[in-house]
């Protein structure tokens, strides 16, 4: 197989095989991403005609997708992806993939920060409403014997009910850092500070080493926003107080909504995020299910609520699914060495959540339809007119 341009792909199912996308959308995804007509990228080397600059490879922008596409959802290694499909030294197309990598996570940095997050508060009443009906509707489940019924619906009034989205960190493993004797002498010691710096990423929940990112999940199925990378041993509040969306959100419905939030009463009309019980404490934006004081017991309609908000809860979970079951990349702890490739790691995390969500632009997913929450277009959504 020999790919340079996306017309070089056979077929849409083929296209679809190796990047999750038809080949009308990635041509599309081309022009939206615009790219310059030929991208050069620096390779690391000097130019022998002047020493002060780097020499660069003149690569098509189709080709440089392509290559981020199928590397991404593949999760191959370099050698791989020019032994079985574009040919070429592997070390010239790692710099092609660094530079696409790059160039994709710089340019929509914002819209997966703070300020894409601000943009999303103009639509959090409908969000709020799509996920009402949901929790306000029977749920048919299977019994013991696996027969059939409906479990009752948790009604809310359209003026009480607030939650326009869900909060969670998921953690996505590495390398093992400081791995391996210091030397290929026998006899050779530990590297230095191994100890520590393994310590430093472990995760004691899961038991693995890795880094941990916190998103905030929209019921269209997006992701609204995504803080980190950073150390799997920080505490899903730790990286919601380092995230500043708390306060951002506040401050952004104040202006919007034209709140006086000075009174007490006014910080009741903010809507919120929904978060498991990680996300206990004191927050004007994130709330998770009630929680009885000492030596009390939740009143009836408490223990409603929050059975009504547990089945939909899980849905940002679902989108944490479908980034692993797009990009194979996300599942390989081998490409993730953490001392070497920091930036990538980084880089390669936050494009496949851009990525996920321009799929989801293009071809929904499950929580959109549990939903009934259409999507934004593409063009509208990098453009962030939504």
């Amino acid at each position: 197989m020999d790919i340079k341009l996306i017309d070089d792909i056979e077929s849409d199912d083929l296209a679809t095989n190796l990047t999750n996308f038809s080949k009308e959308e990635l041509k599309e995804m081309i022009v939206l991403f615009d790219f310059d007509d030929e991208l050069r990228v620096p390779s690391g080397k000097r130019n022998a005609p002047n020493r002060n600059e780097p020499y660069k490879y003149t690569v098509h922008p189709e080709t440089a997708l392509l290559y981020t596409l199928i590397k991404l959802k593949g999760g191959h290694t370099h050698a791989w992806m020019c032994d079985r499909i574009f040919g070429g030294s592997d070390t010239r197309n790692q710099h092609i993939y660094r530079h696409a990598l790059s160039y994709l996570a710089e340019k929509y940095h914002a819209l997966l920060g703070i300020e894409g997050l601000r943009n999303w508060v103009n639509s959090f009443p409908r969000f709020a409403e799509d996920i009402r009906k949901v929790v306000a509707s029977p749920r048919r489940r299977f019994d013991r014997n696996g027969n059939f019924f409906d479990e009752p619906a948790v009604p809310f009034n359209p003026e009480d009910f607030a939650i326009v989205g869900f909060v969670d960190c998921k953690d996505w493993t590495i390398e093992r850092p400081g791995q391996g004797p210091d030397g290929q002498h026998e006899g050779a010691t530990r590297k230095p500070d191994a100890y520590i710096q393994q310590r430093s990423v472990y995760s004691g929940h899961h038991k693995d080493h890795a880094v941990r990112t916190l998103a905030l999940n929209l019921p269209n199925g997006l992701f609204a926003a995504v803080f980190g990378p950073c150390s799997a041993r920080r505490h899903d509040l730790t990286l919601l107080e380092w995230s500043d969306y708390d306060d951002q959100l506040m401050m952004e419905q104040e202006q919007q909504f034209d709140l006086n939030l000075p009174d007490p009463q006014e910080y009741q009309k903010l809507f919120k995020f929904y978060g498991d019980s990680a996300y206990k404490g004191v927050h004007h934006c994130f709330r998770c299910k009630h929680s009885p004081a000492p030596n009390a017991e939740l009143t009836h309609r408490q223990s409603e609520e929050n059975r009504g908000m547990k089945k939909v809860r899980e849905s940002i979970e679902w989108n944490f699914g479908k980034v692993r079951q797009l990009w194979g990349t996300a599942q390989k702890r081998s490409f993730k060495k953490l001392l070497s490739s920091h930036e990538v790691i980084s880089q390669e995390i936050h494009v496949m959540h851009l990525l996920t969500n321009i799929h989801t632009c293009y071809q929904g997913s499950n929580v959109s339809s549990k939903f009934a929450s259409t999507p934004p277009k593409v063009d509208d959504y990098l453009q962030m007119n939504y």
